[in-house]
């Protein structure tokens, strides 16, 4: 996986940093600011404003050419990196703040993880949910999809 998530880069918990090997985004939740930088050259790639609250994760798909957001707002957005004015589309169904959000390996489904006890598996080609996962009794705060097969 090409992305890392750094929890707490200082004393102040309002900061942080999801990084892949060419884009990095930069968050400060008080101010809802969202942006996106080119690693390499430094310059500002774009900024991230349609959710109403803060985003509690994000991940590139694999060639790097979309980023998938999840919200406290409890919506998931696409975004085309090449196209960052307006975001492909928005992803709904959660009732509760969703806390994380990935890429499937192929880049053609995302499924994400709430606060509701739920995790919803979105097909990014039609955009309408293929899954919804129930029967937890507490929150789920990660999701991840393999990259092998169990047998």
């Amino acid at each position: 996986m090409n992305i890392f998530k750094i929890k707490k880069i200082s004393k102040n918990p309002l900061y942080f940093i999801f990084l892949n090997i060419k884009f990095i985004i930069f968050k400060r939740i008080k101010k809802l600011i969202k942006k996106v930088w080119d690693s390499f050259s430094g310059d500002l790639v774009c900024e991230l404003s349609e959710h109403t609250a803060e985003i509690s994760a994000c991940q590139f798909n694999y060639s790097g050419t979309h980023i998938i957001t999840s919200s406290i707002d409890r919506t998931c957005k696409l975004w085309d990196l090449r196209n960052t004015s307006k975001s492909l589309f928005t992803f709904v169904g959660h009732n509760d703040e969703i806390l994380d959000v990935t890429f499937n390996l192929t880049g053609t489904k995302i499924a994400s993880a709430s606060s509701d006890k739920t995790a919803r598996v979105y097909n990014i080609k039609n955009l309408h949910t293929e899954f919804v996962l129930t029967g937890r009794q507490n929150y789920i705060y990660f999701i991840k999809y393999l990259l092998f097969t169990i047998k």
